[in-house]
């Protein structure tokens, strides 16, 4: 087989990864690109001046007819991920997903809104949710019907959700897989949803997205792994009427939940930013039971946390 994704379409290299953890031993090339869901337009959004993509239409071409004439030939299939990186503008293999020596780098949220390697004292921050903010109307999800991404400077719009940003990086890190957030809090609402973005902040304060997860809190229960029909990859959860949980306004609940999986370079001198919202008006349904929301987060030792499946750039 080979499949087709990008990191800024939908969900399909998710979907991608998913067929290539669950199956095996199913020979399998996989291409991960930055491009549109057309594959006709780059849409790394830390390269928006860049539209021809990569690769090439004429060498998507050959890539794709290759494959058919080697498997018509006999030849057999490896077991192989060629990924595009955000940031960096070219592709990189592996043979194994996660990468193998990717490790998880957790940071937690902390009370003066940074993200740090070690939990501070145990403390809240109490966030209003905005619930008329949205992505607007050329992301990740508005390709799926043939308008390309095309994110903007995000700092604008961060002034209205509940953001933590890390120290400078003093190297340079490539961010590879899954990553996944925990969130300590209590909520005004009996069903609120979550939306996390991971963002580059530039010197000059300039923000770029790198990826998002979303999240109803009602689906909180961990999924029991040999239920599920695929591989779901880290935080996995049913998503069964079954399986569904009572949200009770005021009480302290553990949201853990994925971000869409992402290949980014992070240069030295940038900040890493999770910014937290509670909709996202432009492309799903706004819950909070059509009332106000308000987020009480957790923060500290057994707090909040995001997990980062990171190693250094070489």
């Amino acid at each position: 087989m080979q499949y087709w994704g990008s990191w800024i379409d939908g969900g399909t290299a998710e979907s991608a990864l998913a067929r290539f953890r669950t199956l095996p031993e199913v020979p399998m090339e996989v291409w991960i690109t930055g491009n549109d869901h057309s594959n006709f337009r780059n849409a790394d959004p830390f390269f928006p001046e860049v539209i021809e993509p990569k690769p090439t239409l004429a060498e998507q071409l050959d890539l794709q007819s290759r494959f058919v004439r080697e498997r018509l030939a006999g030849k057999k299939a490896s077991r192989q991920i060629h990924y595009y990186v955000l940031g960096a503008g070219e592709f990189r293999t592996t043979s194994t997903w996660p990468v193998a020596d990717a490790k998880p780098w957790t940071l937690h949220l902390a009370a003066d809104r940074t993200l740090a390697e070690q939990a501070g004292a145990a403390g809240r921050v109490i966030h209003d949710v905005d619930l008329t903010v949205g992505t607007g109307a050329r992301t990740r999800w508005s390709t799926q019907i043939g308008t390309p991404p095309a994110y903007d400077d995000r700092r604008e719009i961060d002034r209205r959700l509940l953001t933590f940003d890390s120290n400078p990086l003093d190297q340079a890190m490539e961010i590879v897989g899954t990553p996944v957030v925990t969130l300590v809090l209590s909520t005004q609402s009996d069903d609120p949803a979550v939306f996390a973005y991971l963002e580059d902040v530039a010197p000059d304060g300039r923000v770029t997205y790198v990826t998002e997860g979303m999240f109803r809190a009602i689906h909180s229960r961990p999924a029991n792994r040999s239920s599920l029909p695929y591989d779901q990859g880290p935080a996995a959860h049913s998503f069964r009427r079954a399986d569904a949980e009572l949200v009770h306004p005021g009480v302290a609940m553990t949201l853990e939940f994925p971000l869409m999986p992402v290949a980014a370079l992070i240069r030295p001198g940038h900040r890493l930013r999770l910014a937290i919202a509670g909709a996202d008006k432009d492309w799903f349904t706004v819950y909070s039971s059509g009332g106000p929301e308000r987020f009480d987060v957790r923060l500290g030792e057994g707090g909040s946390q995001v997990t980062l499946p990171a190693r250094p750039w070489r």
